[in-house]
């Protein structure tokens, strides 16, 4: 797809990808540095039960999203064949893989959230937190894992500097949904701690709007 013939342009090649990649997977785990950092400016319990809920929340978040990125090599593969036909296929696939996952974890938090943060001999307070924090959050589970293989496809297609762009939009979406819920400005209801997970959810179906838009 691009085509070098020195060593030189290989490397300058490389950090044209590499790079925006690199940026991409920090804006990636910014959501939870965002929710923390605004919630603790709000109070210290909700600090606490957000912490609490994003350390649960990461390695859930960490594999499901890497099952999706399986796009990329699979994609380079049709590419490298000169079978571009067959990627559209893989690409829908893929969407439908990521909505039964993304289904199964909703379920999955809703039911066990509240049984593993209540048997963690958390304050009764914390644990409420926690536990809203990960139900507001996992509206947000669709976009985000449909937004991740959009995401891949573009890796795939070498337009990495393109998903990095986008990834970065989550910062002020993160943070502006959760200045409205968090504090409750604007007329706003003041949800606290949980005001974070909602804010997030937000921020990850705006992303996936602006994502189909651009692809």
């Amino acid at each position: 797809m691009y085509p070098t013939h020195h060593f030189k342009d290989k490397f300058i090649l490389f950090l044209k990808i590499f790079f925006p990649i690199l940026v991409y997977q920090f804006a990636n785990y910014s959501a939870s540095f965002v929710d923390t950092t605004m919630t603790g400016q709000y109070n210290t319990i909700d600090l606490a039960g957000v912490s609490v809920a994003t350390s649960l929340w990461n390695p859930f978040f960490t594999f499901l999203t890497g099952i999706v990125s399986a796009l990329v090599p699979i994609v380079g593969h049709h590419l490298g064949r000169g079978k571009k036909e067959e990627v559209a296929s893989d690409f829908y696939q893929f969407l439908y893989l990521s909505l039964g996952l993304s289904i199964f974890l909703f379920i999955l938090v809703f039911i066990a959230a509240p049984l593993v943060l209540n048997n963690m001999g958390l304050e009764v307070a914390v644990a409420n937190i926690a536990v809203r924090y990960l139900w507001f959050l996992a509206i947000g589970i669709i976009p985000l894992l449909l937004f991740s293989v959009i995401r891949s496809l573009l890796d795939a297609l070498g337009l990495t500097r393109l998903s990095m762009y986008l990834m970065l939009l989550l910062l002020p979406l993160n943070s502006g949904f959760n200045y409205l819920l968090i504090y409750g400005a604007f007329g706003f209801p003041e949800l606290g701690g949980a005001g974070a997970g909602l804010g997030t959810s937000m921020a990850y179906w705006a992303l996936l709007g602006i994502s189909i838009l651009v692809l």
